[in-house]
């Protein structure tokens, strides 16, 4: 038997004139092929007209001719494959699809050359089917290397004009109506969502990156950015997601369908913005938690979790000298008795039980209930008092672990 390349020789005049004969039936080929794919329906899903898809598919079928037998493509046609991809892109059809549409194309090919073949084409069929199968695949390539560059180029774009909306969301005193909906536009959300809002330190940038990279991943887009020296993560909670109770919390690493803090995130959460104007001030609500946190603090913390902190410190702004005159004996006091004094009242401030804190601290309850009355004594507070118990919470801050 003659080897491969000797018979691909001897019939390249019948392979060339049977792709003559498939050239004379193009029209054929792209009713074959419209039918097949029920005039690109199949794979487009409306993404793609019928007329648009009927002329993209008769220049590839001339394009693919030309290239089995000329070796290239038409000169009215060597960007083709450049149009095709970056239009498909644009018109965000799923890149499955094109590639499978394309490959369509051999079969169509392939079943019309032994449709006008006869018994002794055999030869030149198996000869030259590398041939087609070539030029389709380079094609295909082409075509979506084309796709993925501007597929790219548009994230790229995209992700800009979200940056500067970011930007101008944050940045802007007075969110006027046009632009609100220029920003929710661009960022793909509505005005009047739900959205929750966190902030988290530089220094957990690697559970940060996790979390942002885990919800997006779930194509539940998280923004950030950064403001003074923290960066914020905020994001739309569908309605799915606050009727099922995922939208809010305070424990962290709760699955489901939102995006949800993990448990090792040191960040502050606020209350959730009712509205995409609301989430700069939310924001700096989760800044000041922050803030406030304990070094020693970790995972998501609410207001709750911080609000004697944030007290002590809007006091100390206003008036320190009453947090200094309020506490001046217990700083006088030795470090081991106000030592002793703090772990007994701390904890009666955390149960409200003299009973409970004797038991709590393995002491007798006459302890407890000195160690409360040595404290009124060096504060004049009477923990039996809400308001009065209220505002010893607020001033014990004091002695708490500096921020972190």
């Amino acid at each position: 038997m003659r080897n491969m390349p000797q018979l691909r020789q001897d019939t390249l005049p019948r392979w060339r004139s049977l792709l003559a004969g498939l050239a004379e039936r193009e029209q054929l080929l792209l009713e074959d092929l419209m039918r097949q794919v029920d005039s690109g329906a199949r794979y487009y899903a409306g993404l793609v007209e019928p007329a648009d898809f009927r002329k993209s598919s008769l220049e590839a079928f001339r394009y693919l001719l030309a290239q089995l037998s000329d070796g290239r493509p038409p000169e009215e046609l060597a960007d083709l494959p450049h149009r095709i991809g970056v239009t498909r892109a644009a018109q965000n059809v799923p890149l499955e699809s094109l590639v499978s549409t394309v490959r369509g194309d051999f079969q169509i090919l392939w079943s019309t050359l032994l449709s006008i073949s006869g018994n002794a084409d055999m030869p030149v069929l198996v000869s030259h089917v590398a041939d087609v199968w070539r030029a389709v695949d380079d094609f295909a390539a082409d075509i979506q290397v084309s796709y993925l560059r501007e597929r790219a180029a548009r994230t790229e774009l995209d992700l800009s004009r979200q940056r500067a909306m970011i930007s101008t969301l944050f940045s802007s005193t007075e969110l006027h109506p046009g632009i609100l909906r220029q920003i929710a536009g661009t960022l793909g959300v509505p005005e009047n969502g739900v959205f929750e809002v966190v902030a988290s330190g530089h220094a957990e940038w690697e559970s940060f990156d996790a979390f942002t990279a885990g919800a997006n991943s779930r194509e539940l887009r998280v923004f950030t950015a950064d403001l003074e020296d923290a960066v914020i993560a905020f994001w739309h909670v569908p309605d799915a997601a606050r009727s099922t109770g995922l939208s809010g919390g305070t424990s962290g690493g709760t699955p489901g369908t939102a995006p949800w803090p993990p448990a090792g995130l040191r960040c502050g959460r606020p209350p959730a913005a009712r509205e995409l104007s609301e989430v700069p001030a939310r924001a700096r609500t989760a800044l000041h938690i922050l803030r406030a946190l304990p070094s020693g603090a970790r995972g998501p913390s609410t207001l709750a979790d911080v609000w004697d902190r944030l007290a002590a410190e809007r006091l100390r702004q206003v008036g320190a000298e009453f947090l200094d005159e309020a506490l001046v004996r217990l700083d006088g006091c030795p470090r081991g008795e106000r030592a002793r004094v703090l772990e007994v009242v701390r904890e009666f401030l955390g149960n409200g039980s003299v009973a409970t804190t004797a038991e709590t601290l393995f002491c007798h309850r006459n302890t407890v209930l000195n160690k409360l009355r040595r404290f009124r004594e060096l504060t004049g507070f009477d923990l039996t008092v809400p308001r009065q118990s209220a505002l010893a919470v607020v001033l014990l801050t004091k002695y708490d672990e500096p921020h972190g």
